[in-house]
């Protein structure tokens, strides 16, 4: 019974530890952003890999990153460095990228919508 007991305290104190929300530092991209600057990158990627099928002279992948960084005034050491940390701290990663995963979906629907 103790060893029950001890389990399912083991148990508890492991689950209540996982689901502690990790707060995300001031000098990092704020979850709001990361989730519109990854939303625009993704955009911006998809837009250069089109783009490169119909016609080489267009920007590369990498000047469309950099102009979406640029846009959003976030410095390229800032946003890997914050998506370093998004990257350490699964949990928080997962739901910036559920919001950019819906985001974009939405973006789709209207577009073949149109």
């Amino acid at each position: 019974m103790k060893k029950l007991l001890a389990l399912i305290f083991l148990f508890t104190t492991l689950l209540a530890c996982s689901k502690k929300k990790v707060a995300v530092p001031e000098e990092m991209i704020q979850m709001k952003d990361m989730q519109i600057i990854l939303r625009d990158i993704h955009l911006a990627q998809s837009a250069a890999t089109t783009e490169s099928i119909s016609d080489s002279s267009k920007y590369s992948a990498k000047e469309y990153v950099n102009y979406v960084l640029k846009d959003h005034k976030v410095t390229r050491e800032k946003f890997l460095e914050s998506l370093k940390f998004y990257t350490d701290n699964p949990a928080l990663l997962e739901e910036v990228y559920d919001s950019v995963i819906t985001e974009l979906s939405r973006l789709q629907a209207e577009s073949e919508a149109k």
